[in-house]
């Protein structure tokens, strides 16, 4: 925006140089000019209400130790490529009854979230 108004102020120099001499002897004087005119005589007024923000996720997906056996990470497979080793936990969501790593927590809450 600064190289717009130094544009600005170059054309109105170019083209009335006297005037621009008296009124803005330099760009600062200038910016300042078109800063006051831009901004005016404006008051803060009432704040704005706060608008709540939608309940997103209102599951709370909590991973803790689900199984007594090691099973398969459930974004650890969904990430893998194909014949790819993919990790094992005892680690599940319990909200959605699957395995899922203390890593792959993350991961796994935005999943929920944005399905």
């Amino acid at each position: 925006m600064e190289a717009s108004a130094y544009n600005a102020y170059v054309i109105a120099r170019d083209t009335n140089p006297e005037r621009v001499k008296t009124m803005w002897p330099t760009f600062q004087n200038y910016l300042e000019d078109l800063v006051a005119s831009l901004v005016g005589d404006t008051r803060a007024g009432k704040a704005a209400a706060l608008v709540p923000e939608p309940a997103r996720g209102t599951v709370q997906h909590t991973i803790e130790k689900m199984f007594e056996k090691k099973k398969t990470c459930h974004e650890c497979s969904l990430a893998a490529e194909p014949g790819a080793r993919r990790g094992v936990t005892k680690f599940g969501c319990r909200e959605c009854n699957v395995p899922v790593h203390t890593e792959c927590q993350a991961k796994h809450i935005t999943r929920c979230i944005n399905a």
